[in-house]
Formats: C-alpha cells, sequence, structure tokens
C-alpha cells in the first residue's frame, strides 16, 4: 500500500495506538506504541483525522507549518460513511473529493511536520464510525499524494475497514467461545466437585452402615457357634426351648445384616455406574471354585425354606483357569439365586455352568443359568425388570420388599463384561434367568501354584497355631475378629490404632495382621508401609500377610491397599468363610493370593 502511494513511510493506528509502521522499507508489524508515545509521524494530523472524520492530504507540510498564522489551501477529502462490502459500494459511490480552505494552525504544534514533505491522513470508516487511521508521508518529495493516488488508497481503505470489522467480529466469536470455554470448564469442574462429594458421601455412609453390620453378622455366628458348642456337649437338650428362641433370634438377625450388606453393596455400585468409574480387575479364576462358592452360600436359605439347590457343570472342558472378575460375576450369580429363592416356595433352585469357545476371536464365553420352580414372570414385564427401581409386580414390593436394583446392576454388569443377561419362562413353571461373560482363558504356564490351596492342604500342617495382631478402633469389631480367630487356632492380640499396632508389631513376631483401613492417628494404609519399611530394614526377608479390612469397597480403594503393601483386601462384613482358607494360605506359607 505504501509502495502504491509512492510513500516512504506508513502506519496504521487502530484505538490510539499504532499497531503497525513501515520505516526506510522495514516493516514492523506487532509494534502497539501509543500514539501520544510516537515519534516517527504527526501524532497532531492522526488526531485531527480522527476528529473531523475526514481526509488530510497536505502537498508541502514543511513550508505550510512555518507560520502560526498560515492559512494553507489543501486538499479535504469526506471519507466513505459506510462501509460493509467491497460490492455493497461502488468506489465513485464511496468517494467525493473537493477543495476546501482549512486553518491548519494545528500543525505548528507538531515539530515533525517541519521533517517531511507530503503527507496523508485517511480515516478508515465503516457505518460513519473511525474504526483506524492510515498514515502516509514523504520526508523527499512535495505534492506526492494526487487525486489517482487518493482514490486508490480510498478502495484499499474500504477493503481495510471491512478486514478489521470482520477480524473485530472474529475477535469477538473467538472471546466469546472462550467465555463458552470458560463457563464449560467451570460447569465441568462444579460437576466433578459435586460427584467427588457424593462419592465420598456414598462410600462414608457405606463404611459407617458396614461396620455395625460386621459386629451384627459377627456376633451372629459367634452365638451360633457357641449354640453348636452346647449341642455337643449335650446341654442344649436341657433347655430346648430357651435353645430354639436363640436360633431364631440369631437366624432374624443374620438375615436382617446380610439384607443390609446388600442394599448397601447395590448403592455402592449403582452409584459407580452412573459415573462410568467401575474399573474390572481380571485376574485368573476358576468358574467352577465361583459356582461352588455361590451355592454353599445359599445352601442354608434353601434349606430353610424346605427347597433344593442343585448346581451343573454341563461340559468337561469348564475344568479351566479363564481371566475374568472373579468378584463382578459372583456379584451377579449371588443377585440371582437370592432372587430365585427368595421368590420360590416349592420345588426349588438349579445352577448351571457352561462354557462356548470362539475359534474366531480366542475367547471363552462364560454361560451362568438360574432357574426356579416359582411364580415366573408374565411376558410384559420381561424387559422392565431390568430397569432401575422396579420389580414385576407391587405385590413383589409389599411382600417380598428390595431395592430394585438388583437386575438393573446385573445388566450393567453383564455389559461391561462383553456379555448380557436375558430371561426365560419355564414350561412347567418358573423362570430361568441367563447371562454371559466373554473372557480368555488362562496360559498354564503363567498361573501360580497356590491358585488352588486345597492341593496345599492334604500335604501340610494346616492345624498350627498363628500368631495375628488385630488392628481395629471399633471395639465391638475388635473383639468379634478377636473371638473368630480364637476359633480357628489362633493367638491374637489387639491394637486400638495404626500407631499401637505398629508398635506391637516392632516388639512381637506375627503370621497374620488384620489391618482396619479407617482409623484415627494412622490409618491402615499408612500403617502398612511402615511395617513394610520395617521389614526391609530388618533384611531378613520375611514378611507379614497383612489382610486388609474396610468398609469402602470401591476397587480405587481396594488398590491403594495392594499399592500399600496389603496382601488381601477383605470387604466388611466378613465371615469366617473368608477368613479360613487365608488363614490356611498362611499356615502352608503362602502370604498373598492376590494375583489370583
Amino acid at each position: 500500500m505504501i509502495k502504491v502511494a509512492g510513500a516512504s513511510m506508513g502506519a496504521i493506528i487502530i484505538d490510539d495506538q499504532v499497531r503497525a509502521q513501515c520505516i526506510n522499507g522495514r516493516i514492523d508489524g506487532l509494534c502497539n506504541i501509543p500514539l501520544d508515545q510516537w515519534t516517527s509521524g504527526s501524532v497532531a494530523a492522526i488526531k485531527h483525522v480522527y476528529q473531523s472524520k475526514s481526509t488530510l492530504c497536505l502537498g508541502n507540510t514543511n513550508q505550510q507549518a512555518l507560520s502560526p498564522t498560515n492559512t494553507a489551501t489543501a486538499t479535504a477529502t469526506n471519507s466513505p460513511s459506510s462501509v460493509v462490502s467491497p460490492s455493497a459500494t461502488s468506489p465513485t459511490q464511496q468517494q467525493s473529493t473537493t477543495s476546501t480552505s482549512c486553518n491548519y494552525t494545528f500543525m505548528n504544534s507538531d515539530p515533525h511536520l517541519s521533517k517531511v514533505r507530503s503527507m496523508i491522513c485517511m480515516p478508515v470508516m465503516f457505518q460513519t464510525k473511525v474504526k483506524a487511521v492510515l498514515y502516509m508521508e514523504n520526508n523527499l518529495l512535495t505534492d506526492c499524494f494526487k487525486s489517482e493516488q487518493v482514490n486508490v488508497l480510498s478502495i484499499l481503505t474500504t477493503q481495510v475497514a471491512i478486514s478489521l470489522e470482520n477480524a473485530r467480529f472474529f475477535e469477538s466469536q473467538i472471546n466469546h467461545m472462550e467465555q463458552l470455554a470458560q463457563v464449560e470448564k467451570k460447569r465441568a469442574m462444579d460437576e466433578l466437585n459435586y460427584r467427588k462429594r457424593q462419592e465420598e458421601f456414598v462410600d462414608r455412609i457405606c463404611h459407617e452402615i458396614r461396620n455395625p453390620i460386621q459386629g451384627l453378622i459377627g456376633n451372629c455366628e459367634l452365638m451360633d457357634s457357641t449354640l453348636r458348642n452346647l449341642d455337643r456337649a449335650g446341654i442344649s437338650n436341657q433347655i430346648p426351648n430357651q435353645i430354639e428362641t436363640l436360633r431364631t433370634c440369631i437366624d432374624a438377625i443374620s438375615v436382617c445384616g446380610r439384607y443390609q450388606k446388600v442394599i448397601t453393596d447395590d448403592v455402592l455400585t449403582l452409584s459407580k455406574l452412573e459415573f462410568n468409574q467401575v474399573k474390572l480387575s481380571t485376574r485368573p479364576m476358576d468358574p467352577r471354585s465361583l459356582l461352588d462358592y455361590v451355592t454353599k452360600m445359599f445352601e442354608a436359605d434353601a434349606h430353610n425354606k424346605k427347597l433344593y439347590l442343585e448346581k451343573y457343570i454341563l461340559k468337561q472342558d469348564c475344568e479351566i483357569m479363564v481371566n475374568a472378575d472373579y468378584n463382578r460375576i459372583s456379584q451377579i450369580l449371588i443377585n440371582l439365586v437370592s432372587n430365585a429363592i427368595k421368590f420360590t416356595n416349592q420345588g426349588g433352585v438349579k445352577v448351571t455352568l457352561n462354557i462356548e469357545s470362539h475359534q474366531e476371536s480366542n475367547q471363552k464365553e462364560l454361560l451362568f443359568s438360574v432357574s426356579d420352580s416359582g411364580m415366573g414372570i408374565d411376558d410384559k414385564n420381561k424387559e422392565v425388570i431390568f430397569d432401575r427401581f422396579v420389580q414385576a409386580t407391587q405385590r413383589n414390593i409389599q411382600e417380598y420388599s428390595g431395592s430394585g436394583l438388583g437386575l438393573f446392576i446385573s445388566k450393567m454388569l453383564c455389559e461391561l463384561m462383553g456379555g448380557k443377561i436375558w430371561i426365560e419362562n419355564n414350561k412347567e413353571g418358573g423362570s430361568t434367568f441367563h447371562f454371559s461373560i466373554m473372557c480368555t482363558q488362562c496360559d498354564p504356564n503363567h498361573v501360580k501354584d497356590h491358585v488352588n490351596v486345597i492341593k496345599y492342604e492334604s500335604q501340610q500342617d494346616v492345624s498350627r497355631a498363628l500368631n495375628v495382631l488385630v488392628v481395629e478402633d471399633n471395639k465391638i469389631n475388635q473383639r468379634v475378629l478377636v473371638r473368630l480367630l480364637n476359633g480357628m487356632n489362633c493367638k491374637c492380640q489387639s491394637a486400638d490404632d495404626g500407631v499401637d499396632g505398629l508398635n506391637k508389631f516392632k516388639k512381637s513376631h506375627f503370621d497374620v495382621i488384620l489391618m482396619d483401613v479407617s482409623m484415627p492417628n494412622m490409618d491402615g494404609l499408612e500403617c502398612t508401609r511402615q511395617i513394610r519399611l520395617v521389614e526391609k530394614a530388618r533384611g531378613d526377608g520375611q514378611q507379614v500377610m497383612i489382610i486388609g479390612l474396610s468398609g469402602n469397597a470401591r476397587q480405587e480403594h481396594q488398590e491403594q491397599g495392594f499399592q500399600a503393601g496389603m496382601d488381601e483386601y477383605l470387604i466388611k462384613p466378613c465371615n469366617s468363610k473368608e477368613l479360613v482358607p487365608l488363614l490356611t494360605m498362611r499356615r502352608v506359607g503362602i502370604r498373598s493370593a492376590s494375583p489370583i
């Protein structure tokens, strides 16, 4: 533009700042010099154009600025009052040039004008507003800026005006988008913080519920064990009515405790599913042992209702190890077997395991079926029963209670593990729930020898006494655990928090430590870390088996326990059935089954 006009220097001024300038061919495109501090051009002329909104074109500034009283004849060009686009207004319509007699005594206040011969200062207009000023000068030639150059510059300033307005528009859009992004970021952060607070609340509530449930179920187990001892001693025959009453009370308390545990687990799992935070823990597992574990869990319930509970394995190739999430699969199976027994009053329940091979994907498909002889489910309810908070009929809600979360959670977990769940009605009555899980077969060479602890039991002394330290701040749970362990041939000591537990560990030898995670003064995670540091400092290579106990059942909490150095992690409430295999492993010299 400067070359076309025949100028030796030029600048563009926007918002009282010199944004770009070119002096003797040297371009400074990002100078951003405040107008009042600029010394390379006539500030007075620029301010005059800002105020008058007209082009100022002077042919001999040096001569015109000599006398303070001089009245010069110059060319004043009216700039276009409105610019929308290049095609909206023709150049001839945009520009009209007239010669007017103007008083330019303001020039004497600007010493810069004495250095130049010609100058043009042109407003860049958009909709009657000055958006910028184009300034050019030549310090060698007089009358440098002819009408032809002025017309060309007028056309170019029209383009500049449009470009500037577009730039302002895009800048405003970018600013708007950045503001929206900031609002969205803040909303996302607020939502994340809300979710975090909600998770912490759910964790805290679940922990507070699990602790008393641990005492409830643990005391029931102790009372039941005491009654069995009375039976063996023949004392129960002397007071049969009182013993029967005690058994009824124990059964009722135990059922209530287990029901509360199921509801707590469902609420926690639902919270994780809603926030997409369920993480699968895939490890080598035996599908047959899972089937045995779940059916044994419900043998007493089935017996109390005079129902049969049978299990079937359809193929011999079920005798394999697969990589899958044992806890999540058992959670689904437990829910289905529990429902089957709950809604069946005559007959019984059959649980079936089958494994299908998918050669094309080298995967295994675990197929579980739970069939009952109960009331069955209407066709219209087959789909809705997998929705959250839904039960088949209002009668079910009134008669059998429940949260209506079990089947919804089961469906979500199945889909998370690449499978599905569905229901069929039996011809002879009742219904069958099927669910599938996709997994891979384990390489036998990668499965550790301690996968099946039963192999060791016939070769090792599994009856030797174990020294056990119970670190638990809840006195009731502490007392229950000590009594349970005493009944398993264990010599126990107890500690009220991590500090007390660490001190007792330093003074005595222990085979096993039951470590509560949430405790005052020093929690179980830090205590575990300190114990591992003490063992490392001893340098004898011996390590105690640490079993974490917590009401926090999230996967991330369990991972924190393993990272701290725990060998196992049990969710409260735990019972003797969970403790026995772990103690057996310790007796045969195995410290951890966590890789399984």
